[in-house]
């Protein structure tokens, strides 16, 4: 009879124990998808900065060069 509670008791708390797991394993993969999406919005934040850097670069660039063709022109 107590071998017999024994194994319900043990068994009882392995059922626990693979609960409190289960539910430790979700909030792990729940917070690696968190995870996941913060950085790939971070990521795409930065490729936008990055495109927007290199637009102003080029617009700055044809400004610098239209001044200077203007300019040239201007001085014939």
């Amino acid at each position: 009879m107590q071998l017999l509670l024994a194994n319900s008791k043990i068994h009882a708390l392995t059922l626990a124990q693979l609960e409190e797991t289960q539910k430790q394993s979700q909030e792990a993969e729940f917070n690696l998808h968190e995870s996941e999406q913060r950085y790939a919005e971070l990521l795409q934040k930065e490729k936008t900065l990055a495109l927007e850097e290199l637009n102003l670069r080029k617009e700055r660039e044809v400004s610098v060069s239209a001044k200077l063709v203007v300019g040239n022109d201007r001085s014939r």
